[in-house]
């Protein structure tokens, strides 16, 4: 996907790139990588057969969302994090440089995952298949959700952290809003409508007592899959924080989430509190979503299109719902 905020390195670039972390700067083969609406991704295969995936993330004078501050050091503080403290299987981090000796950008070489991502191979698996592999994502997930933390809120923005879920929550609406308002960005209500409703219900988000990891976006974009129907590889945390579990993308209205709570050992949106803070997070997600588009500055206006039309929905529902 084409973005503004993708930053296209020539090849004597990443040859420097190359060489800062692994010391050698020979390149057997090189690929930009499509997947992504983000960071510019690099496959490189290096001498002896190594595989290695280059992220480089937006140049500085790139406006970014709010909450999009420092999210490539979250990304790699996460994947340190989670392999350390789970099983789950993400990729190994070979190097990470925030300095800007070489270049402006931020980057990391990390682990080529083995398989394909699930949304491409969704289609040659069977019913039966797809319920093992939506389980095994509820586990994983689940296992994510385990680590935990004493504040709430974006994983590498520590100083909007709070102490409750509400407070942390009410900053992240209000910020996306901001973003949008900077460029009067046309939503479903008036700016502060959409705030005062999402106030109206924060009682339901201060039920939440316990900050979780929040991976916030595994979808089967960044779901890997091996040859043996095995999920190989979970990518993307670049968006974690830490939060309401509820808030995985799997219990949003985008997916079944059946099989997944299987595998997840925990039935949600059973109750009228977890469906209400279910529905704030779905039009958290379309607002950045429909906010994004212009920042990003797509060629095509889909997204924003479908995405508004289900923000609509959203606010709708939270209104029907008390």
């Amino acid at each position: 996907m084409e973005s503004i905020t993708k930053r296209k390195l020539k090849l004597e670039e990443i040859k420097k790139l190359v060489k800062c972390a692994f010391g050698e700067d020979k390149i057997e083969y090189l690929e930009e990588m499509e997947e992504g609406y983000f960071n510019a991704i690099y496959y490189i295969r290096l001498s002896q057969g190594r595989e290695v995936i280059l992220k480089v993330a937006p140049s500085k004078e790139v406006l970014l969302l709010t909450y999009e501050k420092d999210i490539m050091r979250a990304e790699v503080e996460v994947l340190r994090l989670i392999k350390a403290k789970s099983s789950v299987p993400v990729p190994r981090v070979y190097f990470y440089d925030n300095s800007g000796s070489i270049i402006e950008n931020e980057y990391y070489f990390m682990e080529k995952i083995i398989g394909e991502p699930y949304s491409k191979a969704v289609d040659t698996h069977t019913e039966e298949e797809k319920n093992k592999i939506e389980e095994s994502i509820g586990r994983y997930n689940s296992l994510i959700n385990d680590i935990k933390c004493d504040t709430f809120g974006y994983y590498a923005q520590q100083d909007k952290q709070r102490d409750n879920w509400a407070d942390a929550f009410l900053i992240m609406i209000k910020d996306i809003l901001e973003d949008g308002s900077h460029f009067d960005i046309p939503l479903p209500l008036p700016y502060d409508e959409i705030y005062e409703l999402i106030l109206d219900n924060a009682s339901y988000l201060k039920e939440v007592k316990t900050a979780s990891l929040v991976h916030w976006d595994l979808h089967p974009g960044n779901i890997f899959i091996d040859e043996k129907n095995q999920i190989s590889g979970i990518i993307d945390c670049e968006r974690a924080l830490w939060g309401d579990p509820l808030m995985e993308v799997y219990f949003s209205n985008m997916f079944n989430p059946n099989n997944f709570s299987k595998g997840y050992s925990k039935e949600m949106l059973k109750t009228k509190a977890e469906k209400c803070r279910r529905t704030m997070y779905n039009i958290y997600l379309y607002l950045v979503m429909v906010i994004e588009c212009t920042y990003r500055q797509y060629k095509s206006n889909d997204q924003e299109k479908w995405t508004f039309d289900l923000l609509t929905k959203e606010i709708n529902s939270l209104k029907a719902i008390n």
